[in-house]
């Protein structure tokens, strides 16, 4: 979505509020795909030197558990906080300011910001125990805590006196 900064500038008091749904696509592999839409709020201020965008999106992911590699839904929730500066001097946000300053790619600000929210590793619990000794997918049995017997010798320094 393409911001006319006109548009903007045209306004009482310089401010545009945005609400919409937007279709994006997060890759990565741990990410299977997108949920659908992401759903995106923005305050657009015009300021004397620049625009300031703030906001958030929120969007449905299913993506999988680093530990056991299970699917499961994650809810990715980004705030966003963009400060655009048409000054010759300014800090320009490449691809986010048209070459002519008219329009702003609002979809450049909504990729990054989701993108920086993501986690470095999903997990679909605090508690999962990962794979199995066996390479297969855990279960919530007693089974799955078995211990590599390579390892076994270290349990020792972990039971308790």
């Amino acid at each position: 979505m393409k911001l006319d900064v006109m548009k903007l500038f045209a306004t009482d008091n310089r401010t545009v509020e945005l609400d919409y749904d937007e279709e994006v696509k997060v890759e990565r592999a741990d990410i299977k795909e997108a949920m659908g839409p992401a759903h995106v709020h923005l305050t657009v201020l015009g300021t004397d030197n620049g625009v300031i965008i703030k906001g958030t999106a929120r969007q449905k992911l299913l993506v999988f558990c680093y530990r056991c590699l299970a699917p499961f839904e994650y809810d990715l929730l980004a705030d966003i906080y963009e400060d655009i500066s048409f000054s010759e001097g300014g800090d320009e946000e490449e691809g986010i300011l048209s070459d002519d300053k008219k329009y702003i790619d609002l979809d450049e600000v909504l990729n990054a910001a989701l993108y920086l929210s993501l986690p470095m590793r999903f997990e679909c619990s605090e508690n999962c125990v990962g794979l199995g000794i066996t390479g297969e997918e855990h279960s919530d049995e007693s089974d799955c805590h078995d211990v590599d017997p390579r390892l076994a010798v270290l349990k020792k320094y972990f039971e308790k006196d």
